[in-house]
């Protein structure tokens, strides 16, 4: 072979090892954006569950508070009147625990661990129930037992907001 083939044939050995690393330059950096990327809808995605979960203490406290204070209100009818499970709320109270109970339904929907979702509907449900309560011993029943769960759901969702840490 003469030279000037040599040549060629070097300039294209030349220029497919060029393009060659290119192309794995071009691979891993895409590579490298993808889990960029990746990374990055995760921490949005554990930021939306800490700060959805930060809200749902909220609305769990206040949900307690509010079960506790309705009974307040319904002992103090029962004390005047003997009956029990007739009492309208105050509207200040009742409007309340309308807009903590609405906005638990959705929070409620944005947690994604199943079963602390499960759990927390659960409590909804005593909350509710304790509330619609026919005697003043069921009511105080249903608020001993939502009082538990609230103390237990305080604690799984503690856990929760650890992991998304």
């Amino acid at each position: 072979m003469d030279a000037a083939l040599w040549g060629l044939l070097g300039t294209l050995v030349g220029a497919g090892v060029s393009i060659g690393t290119s192309l794995i330059g071009v691979w891993k950096e895409r590579r490298l954006q993808e889990k960029q990327y990746s990374f990055e809808r995760e921490e949005r995605a554990r930021t939306f569950q800490r700060e959805n979960l930060l809200k749902i203490q909220d609305l769990l406290q206040k949900s307690i508070r509010l079960m506790g204070q309705a009974h307040f209100s319904d002992m103090n009818v029962f004390s005047e009147t003997g009956d029990w499970g007739n009492n309208l709320l105050d509207d200040e109270l009742d409007e309340a625990i309308s807009i903590n109970n609405r906005e638990l339904v959705i929070t409620i929907e944005r947690i994604s661990n199943d079963e602390l979702r499960a759990l927390i509907k659960d409590f909804r449900n005593h909350v509710s129930l304790g509330l619609l309560a026919k005697s003043m011993k069921e009511s105080e029943n249903k608020l001993h037992e939502a009082s538990d769960l609230f103390m237990k759901l305080m604690e799984r969702v503690g856990v929760e907001l650890r992991k998304n840490y």
